[in-house]
């Protein structure tokens, strides 16, 4: 029954049922129920006997932690990062030469990889996560080339510039960020046996950043265009959800995490866009940041 202890905690043989309502599984660490239950029961496990004392709020201060490293992207920006194109670069297609564009992939790439060998990784969906991401990117920057074949190559300025401003980015939109959720979050750095994953993840985010990145933005593009293209997005993991559900339901439990992601490096980009005027820098940004994030913090499968 739930609120009741069975066996002794002393002796390492009690069980409990405690229900945390309102919660997923990740606000649940940082849940009142949660931590006010998990404290009571180490005080229990070590004869302390202190129970009542007033659970962490740390949770809020987090948040307000992480959302001023964020509000402090823009002004950064604006300091250390230079003008890259003028006018800005990208595809700069309307709405009439962007829906292919936008349409296609979302629906071909779950029914590509529906038929295609994509349990390649030992952890849980992150491999098929990532030949989401290339597949997707790559279809995307073929339609680019088709709808629009003048389209100015990538990028309209030297490499080592846009690649020098990406790296910028990182460190003052990732790094400070990345930083203090290994301190005050959880676990955040790559041990060895995770290398190989976080090439594949960010090699297949960095594909579908910039192919999107690109899609979206220049001169006259589609207005909302770029909201347009991560609603679809998660609108196509919906549907390689439903083609396969019992192997990606886990996709379906971390959107509360991948949401808010996007929405916070959506607006990340695109102050860096408005800064430097190229696409690539905020989608080099948004591919190593999404890649790391997923490959140092999915599950690993036993072998």
């Amino acid at each position: 029954r739930e609120g009741v202890t069975y066996g002794d905690p002393t002796a390492g043989t009690a069980r409990r049922l405690a229900v945390a309502e309102g919660v997923e599984h990740v606000s649940v660490l940082y849940s009142a129920a949660a931590l006010d239950e998990a404290r009571a029961w180490l005080d229990a496990s070590f004869g302390r006997g202190v129970a009542g004392r007033p659970h962490d709020a740390s949770g809020l201060w987090i948040l307000l932690l992480l959302a001023g490293l964020i509000l402090m992207v823009r002004p950064l920006a604006a300091l250390v990062l230079p003008t890259l194109a003028t006018p800005p670069s990208g595809a700069a297609l309307a709405w009439r030469q962007l829906w292919p564009v936008l349409l296609i992939p979302p629906a071909a790439t779950p029914l590509i990889l529906r038929v295609m060998p994509t349990h390649v990784l030992p952890v849980l969906v992150a491999d098929y996560l990532a030949f989401h991401f290339a597949l997707y990117g790559a279809l995307t920057f073929g339609l680019l080339l088709w709808v629009r074949r003048d389209m100015p190559r990538i990028p309209r300025t030297p490499a080592f510039r846009w690649l020098l401003a990406g790296a910028l980015g990182l460190a003052i939109a990732f790094a400070p960020i990345a930083v203090a959720i290994d301190t005050y979050v959880t676990s955040f750095v790559p041990s060895p046996g995770r290398f190989l994953l976080l090439a594949v993840l960010v090699a297949g985010a960095l594909c579908y950043f910039l192919a999107t990145e690109w899609a979206a933005r220049g001169e006259g593009a589609g207005r909302l265009a770029y909201p347009a293209t991560q609603a679809l997005f998660l609108a196509s993991l919906a549907l390689a959800i439903a083609l396969d559900f019992k192997r990606l339901f886990f996709l379906a439990i971390i959107v509360p995490v991948i949401v808010p992601f996007l929405l916070v490096f959506g607006l990340v980009s695109h102050w860096l866009y408005r800064r430097t005027g190229h696409p690539a820098v905020g989608g080099l940004v948004n591919g190593v940041t999404f890649g790391y994030a997923l490959a140092v913090t999915f599950p690993l499968l036993g072998g």
